[in-house]
C-alpha cells in the first residue's frame, strides 16, 4: 500500500523542504564533536559529490532513447518501474558511484540518483505538454516572412 497521496491529470508532485540550523555534529567512529564550520565544510563536500555524480548520470542518459524508456514506466522485463526515481533508474541499471578513492553510505548514491531520476522524469513531462500545446506558437524572427506575409514564423518544440 503506498501512503502517497494520488495526483490529478496536469499535477506533479514536489517534496517539501525545511530549514534548519545545525549547530555541531558528532563523528559516529571516534565520538569527536565538530564544531559548525566543520560540518558545515562536510555538508557542502557531501552536496558536491551528490551534485557530480548527478551530472555524470545526466551526461550518459540524457538522449531521447534513454528519455522514452524512462518514461514507459517498465523495465525490460515489463515490470513496472517504481515511483521513486532511484529506484526506477536502478532497476534499469543506470548505476553511479563516487571516485574509487572515496567510499559514501549509499544515501548519497540514492540523492544523485533520485535528483537525475527527477530530472529525466521532468524533461518527459515537459514534453508531453508541449506535444499538446496549440500550433499557434509564434516566434517574430526578422526577416523571415511566413505564408501569410508577416514576419511571425511558427516555431517546433
Amino acid at each position: 500500500m503506498s501512503r502517497k497521496l494520488p495526483l490529478g491529470r496536469g499535477e506533479t508532485a514536489r517534496t517539501a523542504c525545511a530549514r534548519s540550523l545545525l549547530r555541531a555534529g558528532v563523528v559516529e567512529k571516534t565520538g569527536a564533536v565538530l564544531s559548525a564550520g566543520m560540518l558545515a565544510d562536510r555538508v557542502g563536500w557531501a552536496a558536491s559529490l551528490v551534485s557530480g555524480m548527478a551530472t555524470e548520470l545526466l551526461a550518459t542518459y540524457w538522449n531521447a532513447a534513454d528519455v522514452d524508456m524512462l518514461a514507459s514506466g517498465v523495465d525490460a522485463e515489463g515490470r513496472a518501474l517504481p515511483s521513486n526515481a532511484w529506484m526506477a533508474l536502478r532497476r534499469l541499471g543506470w548505476a553511479v558511484a563516487p571516485a574509487e578513492s572515496v567510499r559514501v553510505n549509499d544515501r548519497i548514491v540514492r540523492m544523485a540518483q533520485e535528483q537525475a531520476g527527477r530530472t529525466l522524469r521532468s524533461v518527459t513531462d515537459h514534453r508531453l505538454r508541449a506535444a499538446v500545446r496549440p500550433v499557434s506558437c509564434r516566434c517574430v524572427r526578422a526577416g523571415n516572412r511566413s505564408a501569410h506575409g508577416s514576419d511571425a514564423a511558427a516555431i517546433s518544440l
